[in-house]
């Protein structure tokens, strides 16, 4: 039985901009006859050249549009061109201008528009997944903006079909996360886990989202190796206006802000999330055959005692969650072409408490083991983003786009309980840092070779890190109902386990470059009807991966048999470096062979795919796509 208190309010939020003073614009475009929304009409400020798509109800909002007397101009295929002056604007409302527009009497020959398509409103999403041949769904960033998503991992979870455990991996369709592909700026992302294929959704700041699609089925263009489905994350990348903003929160959560608890000690540069440096193992430390060959050599205990302090609680006041955001947006010409930049960098530093009841039970449904446990936990986010759009001509633009963040979680676990079974009660703690970082660059390029063909080519680098270093766990016991000290439970072998007296370090790097080349080709004449051509979509890649994994853990052992006089004591005293000695406790390594490992992989696919509409309800596909894959 699991019961978790933890109740959040926070009290204080605020936000600045710094921001020219600007005002919104909403309204509805109608057809002047029947009062009909217009889907899809151009609604723009003259002055900035500003526009929007009217959504199916031909609703529009122009935001940040400069404060004063603005000229409004509407415009759709068909109609007449409607100006509107006069239109005033006020700082920080929204002034309310509907526009009704008439229909043109004039016989129209071939309109060419040619615009950066916008990817993050919801028309946009829902329109690129009515396009797409296989179940698939998503979620723009217009909708993003209206909830209270910080990552990736809570935004998904709104998606149907989707649900996440662990606050952090998904399940598409009751399958878990090895079973899914998840694909960053369509590059597959490197893993976060040790020892499955998996992506810790928490990484990715909810800000720095374009869109996500989850695709349900498979299809020739994704990964070979989807059983669930396959995830696709896009960051921002074009800047609708030059913008710069700046926001910061402070939050209080009733049983943690104010409140002294127990913390352990770490590393000055736990605030910014890279505390695990100063905890590593120092790379000159013995290595395991010498350890384990000569435990008691002085030289051995000697490099123990130089680690830092095994036991290093204290008590701490809690103080408020911290966070902030600066964004900067920026439209600019550079040689007569078009660059834009989006770029963002957040920080937060938060602070959690549970309480947790553990009730084990025996198959009769007798009581086995009880627990009761006082847990805090700091969790530390640091995220950037830059993403560089270069617009060369109509027919040529180049992306660069580019995300780093770093998460770190700094517990102090404090558990009490009762073996009923063994007759003893217990006294147990654990001091655990873990340190992830995620970094993704992606250069990209799309190319429209002619009117019927268009050319893309990614490519990628992508690099994940993740550390545990010095995860210290004990344990110590005393009869049920006694008075007398806890005793620290301790091997009277050299035969360490990772429960007494352990220190445990982990170190895991994945390497992911990929290249890709992909093209969209319109077959035969085109229709009326752009939706009804029948299309070739074809694309070659390759992929490789490498990853390093490693791990080293020691157990404080008690061979000599050393009597309840000193493992009685308080943990500091017994973990401390005057107990180090051969003739004392010490240090041996219970490091195996398969707590390492290197591997590689090579993935090279190419694939082809035609669409034909046949009817409007119906479609034919037809796929074909080839892996050759080698894994070392």
């Amino acid at each position: 039985m699991l019961k978790v208190l933890s109740l959040n309010t926070f009290i204080l939020f605020f936000t600045f901009s710094i921001t020219a003073q600007k005002g919104q614009i909403a309204g509805k475009v109608q057809d002047i006859k029947t009062k009909e929304g217009i889907i899809g009409a151009i609604v723009k400020v003259q002055s900035t050249d500003q526009g929007v798509e009217t959504d199916i109800d031909g609703n529009y909002l122009l935001t940040n549009v400069p404060v004063g007397t603005q000229t409004l101009v509407a415009e759709f295929i068909g109609y007449t061109k409607k100006t509107l002056t006069d239109v005033i604007v006020k700082e920080n409302q929204t002034t309310q201008f509907d526009i009704l527009i008439q229909e043109e009497g004039l016989l129209l020959t071939d309109v060419t528009v040619k615009a950066q398509r916008k990817t993050d409103t919801e028309n946009s999403v829902v329109s690129e997944v009515r396009a797409i041949a296989n179940i698939s769904t998503g979620i723009s960033s217009q909708q993003i903006n209206k909830s209270q998503d910080r990552d990736a991992a809570q935004v998904v979870r709104r998606v149907p079909g989707i649900t996440i455990f662990d606050d952090r991996f998904i399940v598409v369709r009751g399958l878990n996360e090895r079973y899914n592909t998840v694909l960053l700026n369509d590059v597959v992302t490197p893993s976060t886990e040790v020892d499955v294929k998996s992506f810790s959704f928490d990484l990715v700041p909810s800000a720095a989202i374009d869109r996500i699609v989850v695709y349900k089925s498979p299809s020739a263009d994704l990964p070979g190796d989807i059983a669930g489905g396959a995830i696709k994350i896009y960051t921002k990348s074009v800047a609708d206006v030059d913008q710069v903003s700046f926001g910061f929160s402070v939050g209080s959560r009733s049983n943690v802000t104010g409140k002294t608890l127990t913390d352990h000690t770490g590393s000055s540069l736990d605030g910014l999330g890279f505390g695990g440096n100063n905890r590593s193992l120092p790379s000159s430390f013995p290595s395991t055959k010498r350890v384990i060959n000569t435990p008691k050599s002085a030289d051995i205990i000697n490099e123990f005692a130089n680690l830092n302090e095994y036991y290093d609680t204290k008590s701490k006041t809690v103080m408020p969650d911290l966070r902030a955001n600066l964004s900067v947006s920026k439209k600019m010409k550079i040689g007569g072409k078009d660059l834009s930049t989006v770029s963002y960098i957040s920080y937060a530093n938060t602070h959690n408490s549970n309480v947790i009841k553990q009730n084990r039970y025996l198959y009769d449904l007798s009581l086995q083991n009880s627990f009761d446990d006082q847990a805090y936990i700091n969790n530390v986010r640091l995220s950037a983003m830059t993403n560089w759009s270069l617009k060369l001509n109509d027919k040529v633009r180049i992306q660069w786009r580019n995300l780093f963040n770093q998460l770190s979680t700094k517990e102090t676990l404090i558990r009490k309980g009762t073996l009923w079974e063994n007759g003893l009660s217990t006294s147990n703690q654990a001091f655990r840092y873990e340190e992830k970082s995620i970094l993704s660059s992606q250069l990209m390029g799309t190319h429209e070779v002619s009117s019927r063909t268009q050319l893309k080519w990614i490519g990628g680098l992508g690099l994940t890190r993740r550390i545990e270093p010095d995860y210290r766990r004990f344990t110590s016991s005393r009869p049920i109902g006694s008075e007398l000290p806890f005793n620290i439970d301790l091997q009277i072998f050299e035969s360490p386990t990772l429960q007494q007296g352990a220190r445990f370090w982990s170190n895991m790097d994945e390497y992911v470059a990929t290249v890709n080349l992909s093209g969209e080709t319109i077959l035969g004449q085109e229709q009326a009807d752009p939706t009804k051509n029948t299309v070739l979509k074809y694309g070659i890649g390759n992929e490789y991966k490498d990853r390093n994994f490693e791990a080293r853990w020691f157990g404080l052992v008690n061979p000599n048999r050393l009597t309840t006089d000193v493992t009685t004591q308080s943990p500091s005293t017994v973990f401390s470096n005057e107990n180090l000695s051969p003739q004392g406790l010490y240090y041996a390594e219970g490091t195996n062979f398969d707590d390492k490992y290197t591997a590689q992989n090579l993935l090279s696919s190419a694939y082809a795919t035609i669409q034909k509409v046949v009817t409007d309800r119906v479609t034919l596909n037809a796929e074909l796509r080839a892996e050759f894959n080698r894994q070392m």
